[in-house]
């Protein structure tokens, strides 16, 4: 008999956003789609199971609601997405599921961070170590196993099974509505000391342009998506032009997203538009050349001056990703602020920086990284020539809603 499997994002906080890279509350209410747990559903779909996704936290289930609807599932077996933060909650509910009879196990980097039981699925060959606990067998952490060779559209998984709750994805830097796509796992440069990722998951494997654009050009075909985030860990400069020139090849017209380093050339990113790229997020961290020395960035202050500058000449929209933390003191923090204001991207993101391992250190106390937080997005959203961004999200009433509360609960508290 064909076994039923439900793979499960739990609910936690208001907000909390656990398909991100990192695991935080959003100010903005935003949401990513639920990317590796649909990679997963995917591969396992191809290997003949009957694959259900529940992703409660971006959905606002409760968890009244969550566990009423796993009854109606009876699923064989369940694989829980965890997150960092809601770790001790997510355990405990697997717990429970376990006593009700229910194999469960734990899935994704935010599990490995956290244990290495055997209900915990390494993260070393995921996917495929996913399949050999769903059958009792033994995980393979050795050989490099690569599932992107002939796997079916994650898209078109996301698209059917999700779509009664897509309206809960949204994002302030992408067209409403749009979808995510992971063409690739692992991180091609994967050098940063302060990413715990390309440790967890040393291997990187890639789709080739042709099946990516395949992939692209079915989602255009959906007529429903306004744009696609490719949400690659990170596409470096030859990876995002043979992309571009594929997509040229065959004159799509969709707009997309990527992660890009901030050292792409001019010639390239006039490409990457003409392709119909629409957005570069962009993991600049820090405005201090001492701390993009020590956590191994790979770029200098004066590269990221002139990709920003670039970027705009090229008429890329960029939302500008910093570190609020990572550097080693407050008035360095505030130097980082000053950086983002200057290069003036289209939106930002101030993350406080999460210290997943002893490669990095966090010197500045948490309230002194919320307070630095609050006053940074204040300070970049007050210029006058950023209020038309602002205007943008009422046509995303989830993130617009979200904005204002966060913004009023800042400014009270400043």
């Amino acid at each position: 008999m064909t076994k039923k499997i439900l793979l499960l994002s739990l609910p936690f906080k208001k907000n909390y956003m656990r398909n991100a890279r990192c695991d935080f509350v959003s100010w903005c209410g935003c949401q990513w789609w639920p990317i590796m747990l649909s990679l997963l559903a995917t591969y396992l779909k191809s290997r003949g199971y009957l694959v259900k996704l529940i992703d409660a936290q971006a959905w606002e289930w409760d968890e009244r609601k969550t566990g009423y609807e796993i009854g109606k599932l009876s699923p064989d077996k369940i694989i829980i997405y965890p997150g960092l933060e809601s770790y001790e909650t997510d355990l405990a509910f697997r717990n429970k599921l376990q006593m009700m009879g229910i194999p469960t196990a734990m899935y994704g980097y935010f599990a490995q961070l956290k244990d290495h039981n055997a209900f915990t699925i390494p993260s070393i060959n995921a996917e495929y170590n996913a399949v050999q606990w769903i059958e009792n067998k033994s995980y393979d952490t050795t050989n490099a196993i690569n599932i992107f060779d002939n796997l079916p559209y994650m898209s078109e998984f996301m698209h059917f099974e999700l779509q009664p709750e897509a309206k809960a994805y949204a994002a302030p830097s992408e067209p409403y509505p749009f979808i995510d796509v992971l063409f690739s796992k692992g991180c091609r440069y994967g050098k940063c000391a302060y990413c715990i990722w390309p440790k967890l998951h040393p291997h990187y494997f890639e789709m080739s342009a042709q099946r990516a654009v395949d992939e692209m050009e079915y989602i255009e075909s959906l007529d429903h998506y306004k744009s696609i985030m490719i949400q690659d860990d990170t596409l470096l400069e030859t990876r995002a032009l043979s992309l571009s020139l594929e997509i040229l090849k065959r004159n799509l017209n969709i707009k997309w997203s990527c992660y890009v380093r901030p050292n792409i050339s001019y010639e390239t990113l006039t490409m990457m538009k003409r392709a119909g790229c629409l957005n570069l997020h962009v993991g600049y961290e820090s405005g201090n050349s001492v701390t993009l020395c020590n956590i191994r960035k790979g770029v200098t202050i004066s590269q990221m001056a002139d990709f920003t500058y670039d970027a705009k000449k090229a008429g890329l929209n960029i939302h500008g990703d910093f570190m609020i933390g990572i550097d080693a003191t407050v008035p360095e923090i505030k130097n980082t602020i000053k950086f983002a204001c200057k290069l003036n991207t289209s939106t930002v993101q101030f993350q406080a920086f999460i210290p997943y391992d002893s490669d990095t250190k966090q010197t500045v106390s948490v309230h002194n990284i919320k307070h630095l937080q609050r006053f940074a997005y204040c300070k970049f959203y007050s210029n006058p020539f950023k209020w038309s961004q602002i205007i943008k999200q009422f046509m995303k009433p989830r993130i617009f809603k979200e904005s204002v509360k966060s913004c009023l609960l800042k400014s009270r508290s400043l």
